[in-house]
């Protein structure tokens, strides 16, 4: 989308602080979660290394540190 299409559409969408980039973070961590490959994930975002890819573009949620605490926890898993 051009640039001076995006601010626009933006606007009409209601939403005021979201930059073109943010939807390079956003696709790379979505595309983590749906099972893509973290090559794949390079060559879909743009990026020569997959490093980038993942260190950089791909964030965690509080929501997977949620599940990931809650799997892990001995006292969680033995009900007490």
């Amino acid at each position: 989308m051009p640039r001076l299409e995006w601010r626009p559409t933006l606007k009409a969408a209601g939403v005021d602080d979201l930059h073109f980039h943010d939807l390079r973070h956003s696709a790379a961590s979505a595309l983590r979660d749906a099972g893509m490959d973290n090559k794949m994930r390079s060559v879909v975002i743009g990026h020569a290394d997959e490093r980038i890819t993942d260190g950089v573009y791909t964030q965690i949620s509080e929501d997977q540190v949620q599940r990931a605490a809650k799997q892990f926890d001995p006292l969680a898993a033995s009900g007490l």
